[in-house]
């Protein structure tokens, strides 16, 4: 589960949920910009362990080694160190995606990545046109969450540009401006379709 959602947040979740049960069950979630205190807030609504976006296969893959039945990977105990920082170059910040970093992070499938960017491209548009209602109605709440959702998926399919973008609009909600956001909305489309234009190429190269 993402930590947080358009209606709902793991904050909000009750720590004694698994509670009354034979077993615990082992509970994940993702984030994409961990924050200084959220990895406590996490652990004491009663997650047992959290991976950050962009989602990285070696890393979920670690995660699951530490929580599935006898694993000899550790002690389940073991949490992540936190957040990585992944490099950008100037090359790849040009293009809508960093098809190579994407596939990497996706364990070198390149069939998942092309599942994963379409999946993502089929959604924007019903997000554009969330973005300019809540931008028309000056709904700062709702801009935010869907600039914050728009900027954990780009960074799954590692689109840097869309993802940068996204970040600036749920700053600028979190900030009070939905006149600022509003005037980010051209910009964004314009990405959006490269990154469609790039996204149906690789389809037919496929």
């Amino acid at each position: 589960m993402d930590v947080q959602t358009r209606s709902w947040t793991v904050y909000s979740r009750r720590p004694d949920s698994n509670r009354g049960t034979m077993e615990k069950t082992a509970d994940h979630c993702m984030t994409a910009h961990p924050m200084k205190g959220d990895r406590r807030k996490i652990f004491d609504a009663g997650l047992s362990d959290y991976v950050t976006k962009p989602v990285r296969f070696e890393e979920v893959r670690n995660m699951l080694a530490r929580w599935a039945p006898h694993s000899q990977h550790g002690n389940p105990m073991m949490r992540s160190s936190g957040p990585e920082t992944q490099a950008v170059s100037p090359e790849s910040a040009k293009a809508p995606v960093d098809a190579a970093q994407a596939i990497s992070n996706l364990g070198d499938d390149r069939e998942l990545f092309l599942e994963v960017l379409a999946a993502f491209v089929d959604g924007i548009p019903q997000q554009l046109e969330e973005l300019s209602v809540a931008c028309s109605r000056s709904d700062l709440s709702k801009l935010k969450a869907i600039g914050h959702t728009l900027k954990g998926s780009a960074a799954n399919v590692c689109a840097e540009p869309t993802r940068d973008l996204a970040r600036h609009i749920e700053e600028l909600s979190a900030e009070g401006s939905a006149a600022a956001v509003e005037k980010l909305l051209p910009d964004l489309k314009k990405e959006v379709n490269r990154l469609c234009e790039y996204a149906a190429t690789l389809a037919k190269q496929a």
